[in-house]
């Protein structure tokens, strides 16, 4: 369904927080991307959708909102608005992990991201306002942008909506396994962990309910060695042919040979000093080449948001967080009690930690790098 109307006046935003009467100053949001992590501020956007919106249909054409998958509406600073409802013909681009063929079934699991939602007819210049609701399973999202009209707001290229519906997708289709508590993650990461991309949806969820309790992640070893087994062939395939890492392509073979061998301490001493390689590798071709290990840390996360692509599964800040403080952790020459690159090339890494688990994660590292640095 299509329908237009007029606004009385421009649409500014939403109160961000409450403001008495009589204060000079009330903080609006203008922009943003809201789910129902956002609690109540979502929930009361939403019923600012259907007041601004949905009650402008005529009343025989009234949709009540658990009828409304999708809804994209249009502003023009004439404060002329086209709405439109239920339009997405369900047709998606997505990347995917794994090579594909025609008709065959693609699980959650395979799936890297949704970059656009297809055949989306609706014009969005960039001067006008937007806002869109947009559904998954039992989820919702909303994204609005009412900047092109707000004063002192500086003008800046807004990617295509179908790009943005494609973004909100992959928030919803994996909200669960994105949405860690501080606590969580300070969890995951003093225990040297990360929800990595090659991990299936299931042992995420479990590592998540782990870190909430405080066990030891390491009693799923197994779990996320089923799942990186069968990625080897292709994480070798993926480094030969991958820009950052081709030149560490023999040695990360034998890194793999190694490690399906049961000879981890050789995996591990191989596999440390060249992510840091590969890593540097990624800063050459970001907007930060520097190579401080926070330069370094950051830099898969710059060649990502350089080619434009939806990276939400992957959660680059916190895989930053995760290189900075895990894998380039700082020691005591006197008493190092973990592996990482720096105890590992330093060469006081402790032998019996070089074990599963270190080169596991160091595999684990790999592929999310190569990931996030297409």
């Amino acid at each position: 369904m299509r329908y237009c109307f007029k606004f009385d006046k421009l649409p500014a935003g939403y109160a961000a927080k409450p403001a008495r009467k009589t204060a000079q100053k009330a903080t609006v949001q203008y922009r943003g991307f809201l789910t129902s992590d956002n609690s109540s501020f979502f929930y009361q956007a939403l019923r600012g959708v259907s007041e601004a919106y949905l009650s402008k249909l005529p009343y025989q054409y009234r949709f009540p909102e658990h009828k409304v998958h999708n809804l994209i509406a249009v502003i023009r600073q004439d404060r002329t608005c086209e709405v439109a409802i239920n339009q997405w013909d369900g047709i998606a681009e997505c990347r995917t992990k794994r090579s594909v063929e025609k008709g065959e079934p693609i699980s959650e699991d395979d799936l890297l991201g949704v970059e656009s939602l297809s055949k989306i007819d609706i014009e969005v210049p960039d001067d006008s306002g937007v806002l869109f609701v947009h559904t998954y399973s039992w989820r919702r999202a909303l994204y609005f942008d009412y900047g092109p009209w707000v004063p002192g707001v500086e003008s800046s290229p807004r990617p295509a909506v179908s790009k943005l519906m494609g973004a909100a997708t992959t928030l919803l289709m994996f909200q669960d396994r994105t949405n860690c508590s501080d606590s969580q993650w300070n969890e995951f990461f003093n225990q040297g962990w990360f929800p990595f991309i090659t991990l299936q949806n299931r042992t995420v969820s479990k590592m998540q309910s782990y870190s909430a309790e405080k066990w030891p992640i390491d009693e799923l070893l197994d779990e996320v060695r089923s799942d990186l087994l069968p990625r080897l062939p292709a994480i070798k395939v993926k480094a030969r042919n991958s820009d950052i890492a081709s030149g560490h392509a023999e040695l990360i073979c034998r890194a793999i040979d190694h490690y399906l061998n049961g000879d981890d301490l050789s995996a591990v001493a191989i596999m440390y000093p060249r992510l840091e390689g590969i890593l540097r590798s990624c800063a050459a071709g970001s907007k930060n080449n520097k190579n401080s290990q926070a330069s370094l840390s950051r830099a898969p996360g710059l060649l990502s948001e350089a080619a434009g692509l939806n990276a939400t599964i992957l959660m680059p800040e916190r895989f930053e967080q995760y290189l900075r403080e895990v894998y380039f952790a700082s020691f005591d020459p006197n008493t190092p009690g973990a592996v990482n690159r720096n105890t590992v090339s330093h060469g006081v890494a402790p032998e019996q930690l070089m074990d599963t688990k270190a080169a596991t994660l160091s595999l684990l590292i790999l592929e999310h790098i190569l990931y996030l640095a297409v």
